[in-house]
């Protein structure tokens, strides 16, 4: 047992072990660091993935609430501004479809199909159109009146066609 004048020596295993990995994660944090200042913190915000809620650029409608878009893509009605919102789901990029689901819905895409189904049974609700292509997506959000769907932004609002109505999920805000 050692005691408090006790002192290991220098050619101790344990010293010569505690001595490498102690320079083995200097290094580390040193090229982590490096990593990091050459990145900068600014280009990783910049690709930060973001998730909208979109319609066309004539449309000004408040923010939904989470409960409001859970049940409009559930194909319930909700209106806003005197209009029935026609809700287009966006299936043409998978992991856009995938976070609107877990992020905005809770569910998976089996729950999700099955809920709808139920809804249509037992609410009345209506079929909400999927668009797998999204020229079509864009198409028809700029030509109906009440469409409303969402999308990651990037080149979809460059030609200003495109009113956004709330974000509702940012990547590194997981």
């Amino acid at each position: 047992m050692l005691n408090k004048t006790s002192v290991i020596s220098k050619s101790h295993p344990a010293t010569w072990c505690f001595r490498l990995c102690e320079k083995k994660l200097q290094n580390f944090f040193v090229a982590v660091f490096s990593v990091f200042l050459l990145t900068g913190a600014d280009s990783v915000k910049s690709e930060d993935l973001r998730l909208f809620v979109v319609t066309k650029t004539e449309n000004t409608l408040p923010v939904l609430s989470k409960s409001e878009l859970r049940s409009l893509f559930l194909g319930t009605p909700v209106y806003r501004n005197n209009k029935k919102l026609e809700p287009l789901i966006n299936k043409s990029d998978e992991r856009c479809y995938q976070t609107f689901l877990q992020s905005v819905l809770g569910m998976s895409n089996t729950r999700y199909e099955r809920v709808q189904a139920s809804m249509l049974d037992q609410k009345g609700a209506v079929v909400v159109p999927v668009y797998t292509d999204l020229d079509k997506l864009m198409f028809d959000l700029k030509r109906k009146n009440s469409a409303i769907s969402f999308v990651f932004l990037e080149k979809e609002l460059a030609d200003n066609s495109l009113n956004v109505v709330q974000e509702i999920w940012i990547s590194g805000a997981q």
